[in-house]
Parts: C-alpha cells; sequence; structure tokens
C-alpha cells in the first residue's frame, strides 16, 4: 500500500466522496483485481485512487462517462465518453465477460442504477467486487473527518435499486453487513453512511 499517504492528501478535499477514498484503495488492493470499470468519472477522484492500483497491482481500468473527462494521468487507463447503459454492448464485445472490480457513481437515480445492474452485472468475471457510491444521498451530508457538505435527495435510488436485486429491505443511515445467496451466487454487502454512503457488493 505505497500509495496510501498519496490518498490520504487526496481526502484533504473536502468532497462528496473524499472521506471513502483510503476505503476504495485498501480495498480494491485487497480485492487484487485485473480488470476494473469505473462508470462515472467527473472530476477523477476515484480515478487517480485506481492510478495507484494499477501501478501497485499491474492492473487496468476502462473509465466510461457521457462527458469528455481527462484520463491521461490514470495509469494503464482507457476513457471512453458513452452512456454506460449503451456501452455495455461495445465493452463485451472488446473485452469480454471479465469485470473484477465494478465502480458505479454516475446519476444517482433509480432507473439508471437499474439499468447499470442489469446490463453491467452480467459482464462480471465469477469472482468480482462492485462499489456503489451515493448509497445514502441526502441534501445534507456529514464526512468522517466532521465536515458537513450539501447533497440533494435522490429518493434513495441507488440503495433502492440495489434493494431490489437483492429484494431485502436496508437501513442506508448506519453500518450494515448483509449475506445472501442467489441463483447459486453467493453475495455480501457491506456499507459505510458516511459522505452520501458507500456499499460493497463482494460476489463469491
Amino acid at each position: 500500500m505505497r500509495y496510501i499517504e498519496q490518498i490520504r492528501q487526496y481526502m484533504n478535499k473536502d468532497t462528496d466522496i473524499s472521506s471513502h477514498l483510503d476505503t476504495i484503495y485498501v480495498k480494491t488492493l485487497e480485492f487484487n483485481p485485473k480488470n476494473i470499470v469505473e462508470l462515472g468519472v467527473r472530476d477523477g477522484e476515484s480515478s487517480r485512487v485506481f492510478s495507484c492500483v494499477n501501478d501497485d497491482i499491474g492492473s487496468s481500468v476502462v473509465g466510461v462517462d457521457v462527458t469528455d473527462c481527462e484520463y491521461s494521468f490514470v495509469k494503464n487507463g482507457t476513457f471512453y465518453k458513452a452512456d454506460d447503459t449503451v456501452f455495455h454492448t461495445f465493452y463485451e464485445n472488446k473485452y469480454g465477460k471479465n469485470i473484477d472490480l465494478l465502480f458505479i457513481d454516475t446519476s444517482h437515480l433509480y432507473d439508471h442504477t437499474v439499468q447499470e445492474i442489469k446490463h453491467w452485472f452480467p459482464l462480471l468475471s465469477q469472482k468480482a467486487m462492485i462499489i456503489f457510491h451515493d448509497t445514502n444521498l441526502n441534501n445534507v451530508y456529514l464526512r468522517k473527518n466532521g465536515s458537513v457538505g450539501a447533497g440533494w435527495d435522490n429518493q434513495r435510488g441507488v440503495i433502492r435499486a440495489i434493494e431490489e436485486f437483492f429484494g431485502v429491505k436496508f437501513n442506508e443511515n448506519i453500518e450494515f453487513q448483509y449475506s445472501c445467496k442467489l441463483s447459486d451466487v453467493n453475495w455480501k454487502v457491506v456499507h459505510e453512511p458516511l459522505c452520501n454512503g458507500l456499499t460493497i457488493l463482494y460476489k463469491n
């Protein structure tokens, strides 16, 4: 974890995801993915984390966003300007069903997230990790350092789509873990409520 101090420096800039950057870095390294897909790039905060991961373990990342995003700084990174609910077809044809880590931080809307789960989960490797941001999105949110940020009410869009996938109800305002088996696939869900919420799904 030679980049952990660099990641912590990124966290000094208070943003809507800053509290989770070290978690994303550490959990991704622990999982040791080969192929990473990042849906939603924006200012590249998560992209910088994945670039460090790539340099650590020799993985690669494909970034997808509907707007043009700077991605040249990402080691072993390839960027595509596209709607991710359509781009999955191109990805499968070019790369196959090989996603070890799928990061989702896009519109935060329920219908969009449902489509992302529908189209991208079938492209996961047999053993995979999925990271959702904005699973506890409200008008105001608290960061780990105690500072407060302004958000917006997405009507529980992301967490509601995850609930629908598993057929359960979650309380996204607290930390929780959940495990189940769906169609011979073992799932584990780990949730952090702060900084708009971060939810990690482990497949098998």
